[in-house]
């Protein structure tokens, strides 16, 4: 049976495709940019118009583009330009090299002036902890190389170093965003190389120009203006030294898996060969990790080994011929431009107390858990259990809450396919991202449980898996509070004991020494840090770097871009917003509408409805629609529902979900069982107590993975 469309239909049809092809001829002859971009110039010129300034000429507008980033990055402040510009010696035979950085005492000044989030931000931290000479907040350091262009490609002329701040006093909630996080310097890493004494060098000078000279962070503050003329005086000391191991190694010129002495802080205990080189085809060392190294580490000072390098530059100058002994021999490279050895730096930098390792780098990142699913999936084939295509089989069952599933959901199904398994038995660790392992972590921890564990061959092994799946979630779990250094030093000690039992002492890569600090460092600043937001930061300086073509102001188109950027943020009034509610609200639609009119007895009229995809539940937990939740809502134990949806009435945040009955909770093997049926319920944000992840079985039936804190 065919439908006749009379001439009106097809004439409007035939209007609407027409405008589509239209729209869509336009997008192409622009230079590229994504469909979610091109929309939203599209929305902004329709709701406010074109801009002012505005050329059919290109180029013109090209350069307006340019001059626009400009007129935000001139203003003029009590502490001058937003960017110094200096000139760095090259090394022997080199040029010398042209260095721009944030003016950090004169960006603070700006940004804390436009009245937006930082203000807000530093305001809130003065009333809970007032700086002053005697306490100052504390300035956490980070640096990385970035990679903008092609990874592959022979010559790396776009890769740069990247170097950011953060204040300590911001607290792990807020420095867990990204905007926390300010670009001090981005710098290509070729030109970095060139300078004479490399990255030190070009550490010192940041260094340099915040806690020393006449606007010394430290001895005279920053001097911060609002826009109703209060002012507020800060002042900052240096606090952390937050990096992965390559970079900490090149800073503080360590001589690492060269050197006998492997860490700066243990000049007691030495590498060893290992069996690992042989089973990974590479050539790497071991330490000792013994349960007693928490104790008998670590017995390094900022005055010892500052003293160490003092002592090696004497022998340099004394005895060059045999430099290259004596640098094996105290675990360090001589170098000049070490930042023990600069004068100006002497009360600033203090290698051991301002020191700290990177938890996600040391667990997730060719880490400590990086081998130990290796470890133990090996264990198991080796007594004829396929445990790499058991838990592929386990994994392709469970759903992630939404805010994982659809940006890693692809990456995650991947990990245990056949090929990705052969490239991690080939290196001897699993090959993934940190964010791909961090998401993978209850899942394994369940799976060792439930399948492995039973079997009285594999007990030692997994029992030894599941301790470091513990000290995992254990560090992790530092920022929600409820951690002590006490709690992570004994689930530490407990995974070296096992780790003997398990036989695998001859795998034990100098990262799971490091673990052994963590938990002196948890004690030291009170909480611990992760690079994952700083490694989230990255990606806007690779965003900003890949479009330049213009490679003579290479350095000054990224760090200008990434600094209005983030001028931006700052200005803006819900960057560092963190309150229950609604991300992002829009106007219900009508259906939903309807339906809460319904629901509330027509008291409401439809405008006053708002929703969203995404709602923050708790100042460290967000929920989307589709995701199944626990809820503490009028019951001893929690109760699992699914979101249908999420509203907002009179700025009262809420959820329509949809409560599942029980069937089994199983607190000790963390899971629970769930009948899936459709009850719709009413249920405030604040009742929403984790998000879970799960699997849906043919028969209705739901299983949970309990989160840590339930």
């Amino acid at each position: 049976m065919c439908s006749i469309i009379d001439g009106e239909t097809l004439l409007a049809m035939k209007r609407t495709h027409d405008a589509l092809v239209d729209l869509d001829r336009r997008r192409r002859q622009l230079p590229f940019m994504s469909a979610t971009a091109f929309s939203a110039m599209i929305t902004d010129i329709k709701k406010h118009g074109l801009p002012e300034l505005v050329t059919s000429d290109t180029t013109a507008m090209r350069n307006l583009v340019m001059q626009a980033r400009d007129a935000v990055l001139d203003t003029r402040t009590d502490y001058g330009e937003l960017f110094h510009k200096l000139r760095l010696d090259g090394k022997p035979g080199k040029q010398p090299v042209a260095f721009e950085h944030v003016n950090v005492q004169a960006y603070l000044q700006y940004i804390y002036s436009l009245g937006g989030s930082f203000m807000r931000l530093v305001d809130s931290m003065h009333a809970r902890q007032p700086s002053s000479p005697e306490s100052p907040w504390g300035i956490i350091v980070y640096t990385d190389e970035v990679e903008p262009g092609n990874e592959l490609a022979a010559r790396h002329e776009r890769k740069l170093y990247a170097f950011y701040f953060a204040i300590r006093e911001c607290g792990p909630l807020i420095l867990s965003n990204t905007d926390a996080w300010v670009t001090l310097a981005a710098h290509a890493s070729h030109e970095v190389h060139q300078v004479a004494g490399g990255l030190p060098a070009i550490m010192a000078v940041l260094l340099e120009s915040m806690f020393t000279g006449v606007h010394s962070m430290r001895e005279v503050g920053v001097v911060l203006n609002a826009p109703d003329g209060r002012q507020t005086r800060v002042f900052f000391d240096l606090a952390m030294f937050l990096m992965d191991g390559a970079a900490h190694k090149e800073l503080w010129s360590v001589k690492g898996d060269g050197g006998m002495f492997f860490c700066m802080f243990c000049p007691a205990l030495c590498t060893r060969s290992s069996e690992i080189a042989q089973y990974a085809g590479d050539r790497l060392l071991i330490c000792d990790f013994m349960p007693e190294d928490l104790d008998r580490c670590h017995t390094a000072t900022d005055a010892s080994i500052r003293a160490t390098v003092r002592r090696l530059a004497e022998f340099a100058r004394a005895h060059p011929n045999l430099l290259d002994k004596r640098q094996q021999v105290v675990g360090f490279n001589h170098d000049p431009h070490n930042l023990l050895l600069n004068p100006r730096l002497d009360n600033i930098v203090k290698p051991e107390s301002q020191f700290c390792h990177d938890g996600m780098h040391l667990l997730l990142s060719n880490g400590v858990i990086n081998h130990l699913v290796i470890l133990l999936f090996e264990k198991a084939r080796s007594l004829n259990l396929n445990a790499y295509q058991a838990f592929d089989a386990f994994l392709q069952r469970y759903k992630w809450p939404n805010a994982i599933q659809a940006h890693h959901s692809k990456g995650l199904y991947q990990v245990f396919s056949p090929p990705r398994v052969e490239r991690s038995r080939d290196s001897g660790k699993l090959i993934c991202t940190a964010s791909e392992l961090l998401s993978l972590l209850p899942l394994l921890d369940h799976f060792a449980r439930k399948h492995l564990l039973p079997n009285a061959e594999m007990r030692d092994a997994t029992e030894c898996f599941i301790a470091g799946i513990d000290v995992a979630e254990t560090f992790f779990a530092i920022p929600k509070g409820g951690v002590t250094p006490d709690m992570l030093k004994t689930r530490t000690e407990t995974f070296a004991s096992l780790v003997i039992v398990a036989g695998w002492s001859e795998y034990t890569t100098p990262k799971f020494h490091w673990l052994i600090h963590l938990w002196r460092e948890f004690a030291k600043f009170l909480f611990l840090p992760t690079c994952f937001a700083a490694e989230r930061k990255n990606q806007f300086v690779k965003r900003a770097g890949v479009p330049v073509r213009n490679t003579t102001k290479y350095n000054h188109s990224i760090i200008a871009d990434v600094t209005a950027a983030h001028a931006a943020a700052m200005a803006s009034p819900s960057t560092f917003d963190v309150r229950n509610g609604l991300v992002k609200p829009r106007p219900a639609p009508a259906k939903m509408c309807t339906y809460l009119m319904g629901l509330f007895d027509n008291v409401y009229p439809a405008h006053q409805f708002r929703t969203s995809h995404i709602a923050r539940f708790s100042v460290d937990g967000v929920c989307a629609k589709g995701d199944v939740v626990l809820l503490q809502h009028c019951a001893p134990d929690v109760v699992a529902a699914e979101v249908w949806f999420h509203f907002d009435l009179a700025e009262e945040p809420a959820a329509l979900v949809s409560m599942w009955p029980c069937i089994e909770m199983d607190k000790d093997g963390g899971y629970a069982l769930w009948r899936k049926i459709d009850d719709p319920r009413v249920v405030l944000l604040e009742d929403i107590v984790g998000v879970c992840m799960y699997a849906t079985y043919d028969d209705g039936t739901v299983k949970t993975l309990l989160p840590r804190q339930v």
